[in-house]
C-alpha cells in the first residue's frame, strides 16, 4: 500500500506544518538595524531562530514565528518578547517626558535603569544580553557585565536579649573574610542618649574595614553576602 506524503503548506516562504525549534531570540535595536524575515521577506526587529528537522536554520519575525503550528514552546518564545516590549515602552515614554536615562550593572550583575535618579527598572543580565544589547553599550561600568556572585549560608545567630549581654562578640571566619558580631548602644537623634542595643556587623578583608552597619535582627546572613558580594564587585574585571 503506497503511503501518502504529507503536503507542505506555506503561507510564506516556509511550510508551517513542518516542526520547528527555537534555537535562539534577540532584538536587532529597532527597525533601523532590522534584518530581514526568511519567511515574509519583510524588516525585522523581533528576531526568532528557529531551525527545522533538517537542521536548516533561519531567521524569522515574531509575527511570522506566530504562524508556524509546530513551532515548540513558542508561548515562552512570546513572553519573553511581550516584556521586552513592555521594557521598551517604558524607556521611550521617560525619554518623550526629557527625563536623564542612566544605565549600569548592579552589585548582582543585573542591568538597572534609573530616571533622574529613580529605579525605572531591573533585568535579568541574560535577557539583556539577547534584547539589550543597544543599551548595554551605554552602560557605566561595562566592565561589571558577567559579574556574578553566589551567597554564602550564614548560621542565624540565637536570639538572646541584647540589653543584659552587651559584651556579645562572634566572630566569622568566611572566604578570607573577618566579620564581627558585637553588642552596641544606638542613640536617639535628638538627645544622643542611649535608646537601645543592637547587633553591629563590622567586616575586615586584609586587616582594612570593608562594612560597618548595625543589624536589626539576629539574621545577618543577608549583611554578610551583602559585603562580600560589594567587595567582589568592586574588584570585578570582565
Amino acid at each position: 500500500m503506497e503511503t501518502k506524503k504529507t503536503k507542505n503548506v506555506k503561507r510564506y516562504n516556509l511550510p508551517i506544518n513542518d516542526i520547528y525549534y527555537i534555537k535562539d531570540s534577540y532584538y536587532t535595536g529597532g527597525l533601523e538595524n532590522a534584518c530581514i524575515c526568511e519567511n515574509c521577506n519583510r524588516p525585522i526587529s523581533n528576531v526568532a531562530v528557529i531551525e527545522n528537522d533538517k537542521k536548516e536554520v533561519f531567521n524569522v519575525g515574531l509575527d511570522c514565528a506566530s504562524t508556524l503550528s509546530n513551532l515548540q514552546n513558542f508561548y515562552f518564545l512570546d513572553l519573553e518578547f511581550k516584556e521586552l516590549k513592555n521594557l521598551l515602552a517604558k524607556i521611550s515614554k521617560a525619554k518623550k517626558q526629557g527625563f536623564d536615562l542612566t544605565y549600569k550593572i548592579g552589585t548582582d550583575g543585573d542591568l538597572i535603569i534609573h530616571y533622574n535618579s529613580n529605579l525605572l527598572f531591573y533585568t535579568n543580565i541574560e535577557f539583556a544580553k539577547k534584547y539589550l544589547k543597544h543599551i548595554l553599550k551605554e552602560v557605566s561600568n561595562p566592565d561589571k557585565i558577567g559579574f556574578e556572585y553566589t551567597n554564602t549560608n550564614i548560621e542565624k545567630i540565637e536570639y538572646f536579649n541584647k540589653t543584659e549581654n552587651q559584651n556579645f562578640k562572634k566572630v566569622y571566619n568566611i572566604d578570607g573574610f573577618n566579620f564581627i558580631v558585637s553588642v552596641e548602644p544606638y542613640f536617639h537623634l535628638v538627645t544622643n542618649e542611649v535608646s537601645g542595643y543592637d547587633l553591629w556587623l563590622d567586616g575586615f578583608k586584609e586587616g582594612q574595614s570593608i562594612y560597618s552597619k548595625r543589624c536589626t535582627s539576629f539574621s545577618i546572613g543577608e549583611p554578610i553576602n551583602i559585603a562580600m558580594r560589594n567587595y567582589y564587585f568592586n574588584q570585578y574585571k570582565n
